[in-house]
Parts: structure tokens; sequence; C-alpha cells
């Protein structure tokens, strides 16, 4: 099942999230070889946030306390940001799970940076569109593929949270 909830940050925070991401030009994206799996024979540009109980970078979003908040979130397991270039058009990646044999109730949340023609697919074959601060979640056992996008927009960003909810 899928959760979606569009302008999920505020808007100033959605903002700064961008500003610091997107805009500010001293974000650093690294080049990785591998989309949906390593050495898949895609790239993308990311940035590893958070893995293995601890930041892995210095940009640590406030602790990412926002997200917690907002995500009723115990424990963090992965925060990782995604950036692929338009291509001439749009190509499916590979069906994937995020994590490796998750702990039970683990749930994947992706946080679209911006608004384009991409997409992520699901394997029952349902699509969320990229719309700017539009967050989709569910569990992080099922797999779905991302796209790049091949409208005007240069490129297509995301936020990947992998995280276990607070018991309700």
């Amino acid at each position: 099942m899928l959760t979606i909830k569009d302008n999920f940050l505020d808007e100033k925070d959605f903002e700064d999230l961008i500003y610091v991401t997107l805009k500010w030009g001293q974000f650093p994206w690294y080049l990785n070889h591998g989309v949906s799996y390593e050495d898949d024979g895609k790239v993308q540009f990311t940035h590893l946030m958070y893995k293995e109980g601890k930041f892995q970078s210095s940009f640590t979003l406030g602790g990412l306390d926002i997200f917690k908040e907002k995500l009723n979130i115990k424990d963090i397991v992965r925060v990782k940001f995604n950036l692929l270039f338009r291509t001439e058009k749009i190509h499916e990646h590979l069906m994937h799970t995020d994590i490796q044999n998750p702990a039970p109730n683990t749930q994947t949340a992706i946080l679209y940076l911006n608004t384009n023609n991409g997409y992520t697919k699901f394997e029952n074959g349902e699509e969320v569109s990229s719309v700017a601060n539009r967050l989709v979640m569910f569990d992080a056992t099922i797999p779905h593929a991302g796209t790049t996008n091949n409208c005007d927009t240069p490129y297509r960003a995301v936020l990947n949270l992998n995280f276990i909810p607070k018991e309700k």
C-alpha cells in the first residue's frame, strides 16, 4: 500500500532544503556507478547522508528532526539523495528495494525535490509522478524503480529515507 502526501514539508522548510541541495552550489554530489544496483550500467549522482547508525555527511539537515517528527520515526536506517540528468527518452531503471533484508516494519519514503515528467514505478504497475514536495511512503520490501525525465527540467532529484516508525 502506498501513502502519498502532497506538500509534505512546510513551504519554508522545503525551500530551505532545495536551496541547500540544489541551488547553493556547495552541496557535494558524487558520481555513483549504479542506479538500481551497483554497476548496473547506469550512472547517477548521489549524496549518502546517513547510514549504519551515523551521519556519513557533514550536511545533517538539523539532525533530520523535521523528518523524524513528520514521519513519526523511531530509527533512521538510511538517507540518500539521488540526482539523474534528463535523457532524450525516459529510462525506467530496474526494480529494486533500497535495503536488503530490512527489519520488520521498515518503511521507504521518497520525497520528490523537483517537478518533472519522471516517476517512481511499483511492482504492481502503479506510478507516482515526480512533483516537488510530494512524498510517497511504502513498506521497504516493495520493489520499485525510478526513471529519468525528458521534459525541459534538466534533472530529476529525490530524497530517499528508509526508517522504522514508532509503534502506534
